[in-house]
């Protein structure tokens, strides 16, 4: 069965905590995950020892100013001054942090970041942005674009498994589609979408949108699960 991402330790004042089928995902009470760093006034799930509050002295990253972002690579020289990104970066490899990672050796970088469309109205479109280690994707930084294209990171979780979806365009598309119904369109997006429905996801799960030649919507969420448009109602 293939996994989605790991998501894991994403807190914030007046969160709450859900834990769906081994993935912890901490949000405030419209459903955003946020950025690390500070307690949440619920009590952490015991299932995940790592979503635990951090150490005392540890201090949250802020978002910093937005900066203009015209495509992946702009992107990427843009984060190496992007306080928030950096704090993410420092994070991974800084003993007492939640975010700790003793499996890695090596300084991590910003791999190459993926353009995730809002699913709800009024949202805002986004970059993801994988951070890479040993040659593997150990984390996610969420950089939310406004209507100007300005834009800096505001939230980020651990991650495991193949970004920015296990399943890659080509075998998306292909499972989206029927033999007499075939995708004439598909791309990630992003909401908050309930376990009720078929989630978690957040900002910082996509899922595929595809568009049949009929017209019909279908989702393929994190989880590997397809559904049609129709039937999911985001939260956010």
């Amino acid at each position: 069965m293939k996994v989605g991402p790991l998501v894991i330790g994403i807190i914030t004042v007046a969160a709450a905590v859900l834990v769906v089928g081994g993935v912890v995902a901490v949000r405030d009470p419209g459903g955003r995950a946020l950025a690390p760093g500070t307690p949440p006034l619920a009590t952490a799930s015991p299932a995940d020892p790592k979503a635990a509050p951090p150490p005392p002295g540890y201090t949250s990253p802020t978002a910093g100013p937005r900066y203009l972002v015209t495509g992946a690579q702009d992107l990427i020289t843009s984060l190496k001054t992007d306080s928030f990104a950096q704090s993410a970066l420092n994070d991974l490899t800084s003993p007492g942090s939640p975010f700790f990672d003793s499996s890695v050796k090596t300084p991590p970088a910003f791999g190459l970041p993926v353009f995730v469309q809002a699913y709800s109205v009024g949202k805002q479109n986004e970059w993801l942005v994988p951070v890479i280690a040993e040659g593997k994707t150990i984390g996610v930084i969420a950089v939310s674009i406004d209507a100007s294209n300005r834009g800096a990171a505001g939230a980020f979780s651990r991650w495991a498994g193949a970004f920015p979806h296990p399943l890659s365009l080509a075998e998306a598309t292909t499972t989206a589609g029927t033999p007499t119904d075939p995708v004439q369109s598909i791309g990630l997006a992003w909401a908050v979408i309930s376990p009720l429905e078929g989630g978690p996801t957040t900002e910082l799960s996509p899922f595929y949108r595809a568009v049949r030649l009929s017209g019909t919507q279908v989702l393929i969420l994190q989880n590997g699960s397809l559904l049609p448009a129709s039937q999911v109602h985001p939260l956010g």
